[in-house]
């Protein structure tokens, strides 16, 4: 190999300094976001944490809720039945109602005006 004068050994050596120099650049840029993927990995984890210790009282809940929610709906049930049968009564009250008023209308009406 033949002998390259000096200035072509200093150049080589500037473009070398330059290359390792974007090279620490790029590795200080890569580490910064490898940081920043660090942070962000650290906070789903705590997030995860914190949904797994609410996902087992959540299903308590609705387990709670549910059982509310079947008597609740068993007291409508119950009440619609009594609504109905008090609606029935009262349309019987009111057909019996209205036949005695038209027979007492028919009377009178026959005593005022005889027949």
């Amino acid at each position: 190999m033949s002998e390259l004068p000096c200035q072509e050994h200093e150049a080589k050596i500037a473009v070398l300094e330059v290359k390792v120099g974007h090279l620490e650049g790029s590795a200080a840029n890569t580490r910064v976001w490898l940081q920043s993927i660090d942070g962000k990995v650290n906070e789903i984890n705590a997030h995860l944490a914190r949904q797994n210790g609410a996902i087992p009282h959540m299903v308590d809940d609705l387990g709670k809720l549910s059982e509310s929610f079947e008597s609740l709906h068993n007291k409508v049930s119950n009440l619609q039945i009594a609504n109905t049968r008090t609606e029935t009564k009262t349309m019987v009250l009111w057909s019996v109602l209205a036949t005695i008023c038209g027979t007492i209308i028919a009377i009178i009406v026959k005593v005022l005006f005889g027949s």
